[in-house]
């Protein structure tokens, strides 16, 4: 059995974070994957108790070896984890990340200022932090997917259960350019991949699932 680890975004850590994975959850499973969704920080925690709480998660678990998947905000969190100058020592020994909905440059329209981030929380280290700035070691291999596509203002999923602020600042117009690690430090370990999805229900979409099965198990898409 091989091990993932997932790192939600924001608006979807905490208690009952789990549902928006269910089915990425599912077919990981079918892969024989054991899979682990973290919830135990908030986007208002500071980013360096994010990390020692990652940390903990990993080594408590003896994940050392795991691939991991960030969606959105846990892209960030990520890329900062695997830093190879980390101030906070971890094993090295990960296959792949994806990351999902997640922009170079902290664009998740968090930055659109309607969101006061709390000084040096994990979300303010997010909009102001590029995260193509990051040196990668050569042997972890990042997966970027995303898409440009307008939340469907029907879907209940999507639009029903979100603050409307979050969600006309986040409603798929960070285009795949603004993700997209060219001309950077991290660009010779990424792979890019362009799925026809709003960010809201991106997580639970057939095709990015499938993307993240073959990237998990390959490397590329």
């Amino acid at each position: 059995m091989k091990d993932v680890v997932i790192i939600p975004g924001f608006d979807a850590m905490g208690f009952g974070i789990e549902a928006y994975f269910l089915e990425l959850e599912k077919e990981l499973k079918r892969e024989e994957y054991n899979v682990y969704i973290v919830n135990n920080f908030t986007e208002k925690d500071s980013l360096e108790k994010v990390l020692r709480g990652l940390n903990d998660f990993v080594k408590e678990r003896n994940l050392t070896s795991a691939s991991f998947v960030g969606y959105s905000l846990g892209g960030h969190i990520l890329m900062h984890y695997i830093d190879s100058k980390p101030k906070i020592k971890i094993d090295k020994a990960i296959f792949a990340l994806a990351l999902l909905g997640t922009s170079k440059a902290g664009k998740l329209a968090l930055a659109s200022g309607m969101i006061k981030a709390k000084e040096k929380s994990v979300l303010y280290e997010a909009i102001h932090h590029d995260i193509s700035d990051h040196d990668i070691p050569k042997n972890i291999k990042i997966g970027i997917i995303q898409g440009n596509k307008k939340t469907n203002k029907m879907f209940p999923g999507s639009y029903l259960i979100q603050p409307l602020f979050l969600l006309k600042a986040n409603d798929g117009l960070l285009t795949v350019d603004e993700t997209i690690l060219n001309k950077s430090k991290t660009a010779k370990n990424c792979h890019h991949a362009f799925v026809k999805t709003d960010h809201f229900t991106s997580t639970g979409n057939v095709h990015v699932i499938e993307h993240i099965k073959k990237f998990l198990n390959e490397g590329k898409f």
